[in-house]
């Protein structure tokens, strides 16, 4: 089943364990009273990954799907996040397809490990790297 987390920091919107978010049913204050509205499913951005916009404060943020569900559903990042370091940790889909945000398909990484992980899945498809990139089978191989 299903399972709906609030959005942290953005109280009209819940995200959930299966990549999809929503805002949930509220009412806003108007100049003749209040609007009541009601919740629904956000209508997802396609670019390499998914991602929603979310208002607040009559502001309007864009947010990467991914982030929003590993915020809510993984434990937090055993390190430094956001970073394109070899230290630093950033979310990985396990199966390779970015538009697949369910929770059971996210983990922790570290940037080292997910650039060589995009690498390995390019030559699995036959795609060529980078300039300049080198595949560095896992240790044992």
């Amino acid at each position: 089943m299903e399972q709906w987390l609030p959005i942290t920091g953005f109280e009209a919107y819940e995200v959930s364990d299966q990549g999809r978010v929503r805002s949930v049913d509220r009412v806003s204050p108007h100049p003749g009273g209040a609007l009541k509205l009601k919740g629904k499913i956000l209508r997802l951005s396609d670019d390499r990954y998914y991602s929603v916009s979310l208002r607040k404060e009559n502001k309007t943020y864009r947010k990467r799907v991914h982030h929003l569900v590993a915020k809510a559903f993984l434990p937090p990042a055993p390190g430094p996040t956001g970073k394109t370091s070899g230290d630093c940790w950033q979310i990985d889909h396990v199966n390779g397809n970015a538009h697949d945000n369910r929770a059971e398909n996210l983990r922790w990484i570290q940037f080292r490990w997910n650039a060589r992980g995009r690498a390995q899945l390019r030559t699995e498809r036959g795609q060529s790297l980078p300039p300049g990139a080198e595949l560095i089978p896992p240790a044992g191989h």
